[in-house]
C-alpha cells in the first residue's frame, strides 16, 4: 500500500526580491464503494478514523447510484482582513456527473452568510477567491474572518474534496487548510499539537472552530518540553471561531522555551471542535502549519493498522534535507534546517523509533532505525542536519520519508516536520500521517510561472508494488498516466522542472 506526498512550489514577489516557498500537502484518501471508484484501504475495519484526514474518517456502507443524500464539510479558518486573501479549491472526485457545492461563510461569532452555488465538472477542480466573491455577494464581510461550511447533494461524501488557501498579500506566506466532515458517535477526546517559536518576535495564531450550534466547553494545555502543564477553561459558542495568541498564552502561563505542546480537551461534543496552528513571521517571510491531531481515547491499534503493523506507525514523506533539490527553485547556496518535531501525548513513558528512506540526485537507501526514550507528555526535536553531518544520512541526499513507529495507541506518538534555512524565507514541510491506501486522489495541481508541483509516492508494504500517477488537466477531460514498478518500502520522486512538459517515469 502507499503513501502519498504532494506539493504546490510557489514563487512570490515580496519586498522587491522573489522568494520561493514550498508547501507539502497529504493527498486525501478515499474510503469509499461506489462502482465508478478505485479500491480502498489495505485494511480498513470498524474503529476511530485518521486525524490525517478526517473526512476519511470511516468506511461508509455501499450505497445505490441514485440514493443522495446532503453532506457538510468544514474548514476551520478564513480571512479578508487588509493584508490576506483566502482561495477556496474545490474538486468534484466524482467521474460521471456535476457536483454543486453551495459555500456559507461564517463570521468568528458565528452569523452564517451563505453564496452563491458552485458547480463543478466530473474530475475537475473550482477556485473561488473569496474577497472578490464577497465585494460581489456581501462586501459587508469584506475584512472579515472566521470558519467555512460547504453543503453538497451527493451519493457519497468523499464526492467532494476542499481546501483553502490562506495567503498573505505581498508575502511568501500560505497556509493549506483542508476541509473535513464531523465523525459520528465521537464525543470525548482532544485536538493534539506542538508549539513552535524558532524566534522572537512571531505570530503565532490557535484558531479554534466550533463547528456545531450549541456551546462547546473545553481544556486547554500548554506544556513546554519537558511535560510541564498550564491548563485554563476554554468556551466556545455554537459556530464560534476563536483566534489565540500563542506567546501571550504561553506568557499568562509561565511556560519557557521554544517548542512543547497543545491540548484541547472536550468532555462532550468532541466531533465539533476542530483546530489549526498557524505559526509567521511577515518581516523574513517564514511560514509554518503545526499540524494538529485528533486524539480519540477509544481507538484501538487494529482499527488503525495497515499491512500487518505491528506498532502505531506514522510517516512524513517528503522531508526536503539540508541540500535542497534543485527541482525546488531556491537560490544556490541555500542550505536547509530538516528538523523533526516529536511529542508524547500521553501520560506514560516508552521508546519510539525513527528511520529515514533516503533519495538523492543518484541514489536511495535507508537508514538504520533509532531509538527514542520519552518521558510522559515530553517533546522532543530531531535535527536531522546533525544526522547527516554524522554521515547516518548521506549529505547529499534532497528527500526522505521519515517513519516513526512506538508501542502505543494511535496518536500517542505525533510529529510535524519542518526544513527551513536560517533566515526562514527559504524552507518546505511534509505533514505525518498514518494512512494508506491503494488509491488515492489529490486537489488542485499548479504549473506557470508562479508555481511548480511535486510529487511523491512512497510503499508501505512489505511487497513490491506497481503504482500509476494519472495527472488531470484542461478541466478534468483529459489525463496523462505514469507507471512504474515500486519496490519493497521504498519511495519514488515525479518531478515537473518545466511547464507543460511530460514526465517520465523515475524522474
Amino acid at each position: 500500500m502507499f503513501s502519498f506526498g504532494f506539493a504546490l512550489y510557489s514563487v512570490v514577489a515580496a519586498l522587491n526580491s522573489v522568494v520561493k516557498r514550498t508547501f507539502l500537502v497529504t493527498l486525501p484518501l478515499l474510503l469509499v464503494e461506489v462502482a465508478f471508484f478505485s479500491p480502498v484501504a489495505a485494511q480498513s475495519s470498524p474503529g476511530s478514523p485518521s486525524e490525517s484526514d478526517p473526512a476519511t474518517s470511516h468506511k461508509p456502507p455501499s450505497v445505490r447510484y441514485s440514493e443522495m443524500e446532503t453532506f457538510e464539510q468544514y474548514v476551520v479558518y478564513w480571512t479578508t482582513e487588509p493584508g490576506w486573501r483566502t482561495e477556496l479549491q474545490l474538486r468534484n472526485n466524482l467521474e460521471s456527473r456535476e457536483l454543486t457545492v453551495t459555500p456559507a461563510l461564517r463570521t468568528a461569532d458565528g452569523v452564517e452568510t451563505a453564496l452563491p452555488p458552485i458547480t463543478i465538472k466530473s474530475g475537475d477542480v473550482a477556485s473561488l477567491d473569496l474577497y472578490d466573491t464577497l465585494m460581489k455577494a456581501a462586501p459587508q464581510l469584506a475584512g472579515a474572518w472566521g470558519s467555512l461550511v460547504l453543503r453538497y447533494l451527493a451519493v457519497v461524501y468523499h464526492a467532494l474534496y476542499a481546501a483553502a488557501m490562506v495567503r498573505a498579500v505581498g508575502h511568501p506566506i500560505a497556509f493549506h487548510l483542508d476541509g473535513f466532515l464531523q465523525t459520528p458517535n465521537y464525543e470525548t477526546g482532544s485536538r493534539e499539537g506542538i508549539w513552535w517559536l524558532p524566534r522572537e518576535p512571531m505570530s503565532d495564531y490557535l484558531i479554534l472552530t466550533n463547528t456545531g450550534d450549541r456551546k462547546l466547553e473545553s481544556s486547554l494545555v500548554l506544556y513546554d518540553s519537558a511535560g510541564k502543564a498550564r491548563q485554563q477553561k476554554l468556551s466556545l459558542n455554537g459556530r464560534e471561531t476563536r483566534r489565540l495568541s500563542i506567546p501571550a498564552l504561553l506568557q499568562q502561563a509561565g511556560l519557557a522555551g521554544s517548542y512543547g505542546g497543545i491540548k484541547i480537551d472536550v468532555a462532550k461534543g468532541a466531533l465539533y471542535l476542530d483546530s489549526a496552528n498557524l505559526l509567521f513571521d511577515e518581516p523574513s517571510g517564514f511560514s509554518a502549519i503545526m499540524k494538529m491531531f485528533r486524539h480519540d481515547p477509544r481507538t484501538t491499534l487494529f482499527s488503525r493498522s495497515f499491512d500487518g503493523m505491528k506498532e502505531w506507525t506514522t510517516r512524513a514523506p517528503m522531508l526536503a534535507l539540508s541540500d535542497p533539490d534543485p527541482a525546488l527553485g531556491f537560490p544556490v547556496g541555500t542550505t536547509l534546517q530538516p528538523k523533526v518535531f516529536i511529542r508524547n501525548p500521553s501520560g506514560k513513558s516508552y521508546t519510539a523509533h525513527i528511520r529515514f528512506n533516503w533519495r538523492s540526485a543518484t541514489a536511495s537507501g535507508k537508514s538504520a532505525p533509532l531509538d527514542l526514550p520519552f518521558k510522559a507528555n515530553e517533546t522532543r526535536v530531531i535535527d536531522v542536519d546533525a544526522l547527516q553531518a554524522q554521515k547516518l544520512l548521506p549529505a547529499d541526499a534532497y528527500w526522505a520519508s521519515v517513519i516513526l513507529s512506538a508501542p502505543v495507541l494511535p496518536d500517542e506518538l505525533l510529529a510535524v516536520a519542518a526544513s527551513y534555512d536560517q533566515s526562514g524565507r527559504y524552507g518546505a514541510q511534509t505533514p505525518f500521517s498514518d494512512q494508506l491506501a491503494a488509491h488515492w486522489e489529490a486537489g488542485k495541481w499548479e504549473v506557470d510561472s508562479m508555481h511548480n508541483s511535486l510529487v511523491t509516492i512512497g510503499n508501505g508494504s512489505n511487497k513490491a508494488e506497481r503504482a500509476q500517477l494519472t495527472i488531470l488537466y484542461n478541466q478534468g477531460r483529459e489525463q496523462y498516466k505514469i507507471g512504474n514498478s515500486r519496490s519493497k518500502r521504498d519511495q519514488l520522486e515525479y518531478r515537473n522542472h518545466n511547464r507543460g512538459r511530460k514526465l517520465s517515469p523515475g524522474e
